[in-house]
């Protein structure tokens, strides 16, 4: 609960559609708008990712990962974050959640991703996320990070 990670964007977004808002998380900084219910993990936090229409994630920051958002998509909820950062590789507007750059596209935000498909949303992340699909990728990366050494490039 910072305000980098856009908790007054989701505030005010959220207070504009009159929808309600539940944040949790560490941090003091509280909008005056939303409920804050503190720090929650395991059993409750997945109740509530998986139970919210959205999740809002509108980092003001060039956010290199969120693992939250992915925790999000995995249990079927599409996320509503800011165009930066690893949102422009992770989120595909009209898909899995929006993209958003304007209060009153994070306004819109909030009504559209009601027509969005969970299951579709929950597979999706899935496949590209699980445990065991990153396993792969992190094995070419580390055998990568082995052929620096010696001949490098030049290595067959």
């Amino acid at each position: 609960m910072i305000e980098r990670k856009g908790v007054d964007i989701a505030s005010q977004a959220c207070e504009a559609a009159g929808v309600k808002l539940i944040m949790a998380g560490s941090g003091s900084y509280i909008p005056s708008y939303g409920t804050y219910i503190g720090e929650i993990s395991g059993l409750e936090k997945s109740r509530l990712i998986s139970g919210a229409t959205a999740m809002f994630a509108p980092t003001i920051y060039q956010e290199p990962f969120c693992n939250s958002h992915i925790e999000a998509l995995a249990s079927g909820t599409p996320v509503i974050s800011t165009d930066l950062g690893i949102f422009t590789e992770t989120i595909k507007n009209g898909f899995n959640g929006y993209r958003c750059n304007t209060l009153a596209e994070f306004v819109q935000a909030t009504e559209d991703v009601k027509k969005l498909k969970p299951r579709e949303i929950a597979t999706d992340a899935f496949e590209k996320y699980s445990t065991n699909m990153i396993r792969y990728k992190y094995e070419r990366y580390f055998n990568r990070l082995l052929s620096l050494w010696d001949k490098g490039w030049y290595s067959l």
